[in-house]
């Protein structure tokens, strides 16, 4: 079965037959599969009137434990 990363593939190897294309295809498909699930994500995330970011902030919040609160410099080390 060829997908979208295999034609991709199939043309920088007509193009450039001296380019390794197999790391391509390995991060294409990884590129695709985390779009997808982002998207699934975000469906659940607008059921409950949520974005993406505000999600974010609110699981950092709760991570933090009570009182659920951070100081603002912290923000960029507890995002993820």
């Amino acid at each position: 079965m060829t997908d979208h990363v295999a034609r991709i593939q199939a043309e920088w190897a007509r193009e450039r037959p001296d380019v390794d294309t197999a790391p391509q295809g390995v991060i294409g498909r990884l590129h695709r599969l985390a779009a997808h699930l982002t998207e699934e994500l975000c469906v659940v995330y607008r059921r409950h009137g949520l974005s993406e970011g505000e999600f974010d902030v609110l699981a950092a919040l709760r991570r933090a434990g009570a009182p659920y609160e951070r100081a603002p410099a912290s923000w960029p080390r507890s995002r993820w």
